[in-house]
């Protein structure tokens, strides 16, 4: 059997599919592997190909670093600091709540990055 070499990909890979209520089983019909593939890397005996792992990063929507934990940002933020969603997920009426809770937040003093600037 081979060493453990990457807990912290270990412990994401399970958190993020059971965060989606995927079995190993769902998630290995999704991507085109067996169960026991999937099993293999949640148990460290093998680590996913770079076309399994490029799945795995589109599907769960995290940057690489934090699937491989070389960083603790579990989202997107491109290098202008700009958030970046997949809105595809979500509906009309999602995406309208989303705009208007964005709008929400950046027009609140709690939350605005002008606060600093009134004190």
């Amino acid at each position: 059997m081979m060493k453990k070499k990457n807990e912290i990909f270990i412990q994401r890979l399970k958190m993020l599919r059971n965060e989606k209520n995927m079995t190993q089983l769902e998630l290995a019909k999704k991507m085109g592997v067996s169960r026991s593939k999937v099993a293999s890397w949640e148990t460290g005996e093998r680590i996913p190909s770079a076309e399994e792992t490029e799945f795995l990063l589109r599907f769960f929507a995290v940057p690489a670093e934090y699937f491989y934990g070389l960083g603790n940002n579990r989202y997107n933020i491109n290098t202008e600091g700009i958030f970046e969603l997949d809105l595809t997920k979500l509906n009309s009426e999602g995406i309208m709540f989303l705009k208007q809770f964005y709008l929400l937040l950046i027009n609140s003093e709690e939350y605005s990055s002008n606060q600093g600037a009134k004190n």
